[in-house]
């Protein structure tokens, strides 16, 4: 039986994907990746302002957070100030004297106006004013 073995070179069996590449096989490849790049840009235009929006809506977010914070602080001095009225003597009496002119029947209050802004007096604050002002210097 070992005599019953003969070789023939002109029948040799390839496996697939060796020897001579396949130019349809590799076009098909391509095709097919391309078709998948498509439909994945397709998705990212169809998510984009889904995307902007998720981005606004953090922004907003964010700022409630702040506005948040920032009542919550107001809040809490409110109820300081609260407590200082219904506890301490001493806090009343001050914020009736500066807040609604209070006194006690033996003071008298004396009120000023306020005063005026100072005039600049320096070389370029002169050279600054107005043609129609007068500066410090020339009063």
């Amino acid at each position: 039986m070992a005599g019953n073995y003969r070789r023939n070179s002109k029948l040799e069996l390839r496996r697939p994907g060796e020897g001579a590449i396949n130019l349809w096989d590799v076009l098909n490849k391509l095709v097919g990746y391309a078709i998948i790049l498509g439909i994945l840009f397709v998705v990212f235009l169809f998510f984009l302002p889904v995307l902007k929006e998720v981005r606004i809506f953090e922004k907003q977010a964010a700022d409630k957070r702040q506005q948040l914070m920032a009542a919550e602080t107001h809040q809490k001095r409110l109820l300081e100030e609260v407590e200082l009225l219904k506890h301490d003597p001493e806090y009343n009496e001050r914020i009736a004297r500066e807040r609604m002119g209070l006194a006690r029947s033996n003071e008298v209050i004396f009120r000023f106006p306020p005063l005026p802004k100072p005039v600049p007096s320096t070389p370029a604050a002169r050279d600054n004013a107005k043609p129609g002002q007068k500066s410090a210097a020339n009063q």
